[in-house]
């Protein structure tokens, strides 16, 4: 087993701090050479002929870079270190189809992906890591995406498309987690994030997690301002051209005096506050799942104590 290589895939989803997460430890790759761990994300997943599923040939169409099987990819990849790290939300699939429409079930095509990948660099393992959100707040974001993607939908006819009771979770993890070879699957919550962050690095990257700096609090991708949606929307009506969603998200940003907008009212989101907690529930449930919690104060004085 000493010598087999480990893969750490982090799928993402969109719109759970990924590009944070990818950032800080894009900034920290050499640090993290120097600890044994080869780390690549979209600045090098993204280029052409870089893609996982071109790189280890999941791909239909797809011709191993460099005429490396499988197995010689990873090994290419790992140069020598015994842990590669992946990270590309695209790789899970589509978020929406560019009209406005979060596809559901969310990411129907990532499971054949994942078990595609498992294939291919066996006997090696491979360990998923998958970060959720709570349904309201990952739509009101996702809507975001779609205004800063050029589609200019109304807020209410957003919501019309996608009802925050169509998006489950638990039964994206129920299929990952049945990915024949899988050597596991962690998961988090966003709401978790920022209070989870060293146990999500330490279980992404092992020991080589203590080389990373505290990372910066604020968010990788400001969302919109309520100003800057009703801007976007009065440009669009006007036959306004161009970047709408960033042009307004730098002329209005969110301030004390112009709030984040919100796609939801407070009883949407505590509706969808209930179904979500069932939801993970049901993942804490599902054998051969991790489900990342920051500690309470009472675990943590229990540890201590210890």
């Amino acid at each position: 087993m000493s010598d087999l290589i480990q893969t750490h895939l982090h799928l993402g989803a969109h719109k759970t701090a990924t590009t944070h997460l990818q950032k800080l430890m894009h900034a920290n790759r050499a640090a993290l050479v120097e600890a044994g761990v080869r780390y690549y994300g979209p600045e090098f997943l993204r280029r052409p002929r870089r893609s996982i599923g071109t790189s280890f040939g999941i791909n239909p169409d797809a011709v191993h870079r460099n005429g490396r099987s499988p197995l010689e990819q990873l090994d290419f990849l790992a140069k020598g270190d015994r842990l590669v790290v992946l990270s590309d939300e695209n790789f899970a699939g589509p978020l929406h189809d560019g009209a406005g429409n979060v596809m559901v079930p969310l990411y129907e095509g990532a499971a054949a992906r994942v078990a595609a990948l498992a294939a291919a660099l066996a006997p090696n393992p491979l360990h998923l890591f998958l970060a959720i959100r709570q349904p309201t707040t990952f739509l009101t974001s996702a809507y975001s995406q779609s205004l800063f993607g050029g589609v200019a939908i109304g807020a209410g006819g957003f919501r019309d498309l996608n009802p925050p009771d169509r998006l489950d979770w638990a039964d994206l993890v129920a299929r990952l987690a049945a990915v024949p070879g899988l050597a596991g699957l962690t998961v988090w919550r966003y709401e978790d994030y920022r209070a989870g962050l060293p146990s999500i690095l330490e279980a992404l990257l092992g020991p080589a997690a203590a080389v990373l700096p505290a990372p910066a609090a604020q968010p990788a991708n400001q969302g919109l301002s309520v100003r800057a949606q009703k801007a976007v929307m009065e440009w669009a009506v006007h036959g306004v051209e161009g970047p709408l969603a960033q042009r307004a998200r730098r002329r209005f940003p969110v301030t004390e005096d112009n709030p984040a907008f919100d796609l939801f009212e407070a009883d949407g989101h505590e509706a969808a506050a209930r179904a979500y907690a069932d939801q993970v529930d049901r993942i804490r449930a599902l054998p051969g799942v991790r489900l990342l919690e920051p500690a309470t104060e009472d675990t943590a004085m229990a540890a201590r104590q210890a």
